[in-house]
């Protein structure tokens, strides 16, 4: 004979279970205020939680070694690319020129350009150029360049919670922001690239050390 299900019991276990993943909900989404990864990530920015390991070796698109974030006074706007992306890397690219040409008028400023691919199975010197001359990048003003390898690139962008992951079809998903970056490495705040005049005149307003 069949016994008839208890109500009791299984109404407490959805109680439970509903808890439980409410509990969860509130601490992945920093209390229900942030309900995407992004939203999450400028707010740990917003609260000084996100550091680049300082400093960071980078290869230019000219082979140049470079350090970032070891000059206190500097401020870097920072994106991350892969050259073979032709939407959203493309758009940066853009948005990237149009800061230049401004950065122009001040030729004493600390605001530095740098664009950093995360692909470094296809992305070398050759690449990294090509991607510079499409956009008309001054290495003056714009530094196009790559970490100097696997391991260093994987560290960035897990300490800045930078999502690029394969797409299935030979490209990447991944963030397509600004990264307002101070002197020490530090992440500031971050920036959709299409209020790329915003992260410029934060970088220019940032106060020095």
């Amino acid at each position: 004979m069949l016994r008839p299900p208890n109500l009791a019991a299984t109404g407490t276990a959805c109680v439970l279970l509903l808890l439980t993943l409410l509990g969860l909900s509130a601490g992945l989404t920093n209390g229900f205020k942030h309900w995407t990864f992004e939203d999450r990530r400028r707010q740990q920015a917003s609260e000084a939680q996100l550091q680049a390991p300082a400093p960071f070796l980078i290869r230019t698109s000219n082979g140049q070694a470079l350090r970032l974030f070891d000059q206190p006074n500097a401020v870097y706007l920072v994106d991350f690319i892969y050259t073979r992306c032709e939407t959203i890397c493309q758009a940066l690219g853009a948005e990237y020129f149009q800061m230049q040409e401004a950065l122009r008028s001040e030729p004493t400023s600390r605001v530095k350009l740098v664009s950093l691919s995360f692909d470094g199975l296809h992305d070398g010197q050759a690449e990294l150029a090509a991607y510079g001359r499409r956009h008309r990048a001054d290495a003056a003003l714009w530094t196009v360049a790559a970490p100097t390898g696997a391991a260093a690139s994987t560290q960035l962008l897990q300490q800045l919670g930078v999502v690029a992951v394969p797409d299935g079809f030979g490209g990447f998903v991944h963030n397509g922001a600004i990264h307002l970056i101070d002197g020490s490495g530090q992440v500031r705040q971050i920036f959709d690239y299409t209020d790329w005049q915003a992260a410029l005149s934060a970088a220019q307003q940032l106060p020095r050390p």
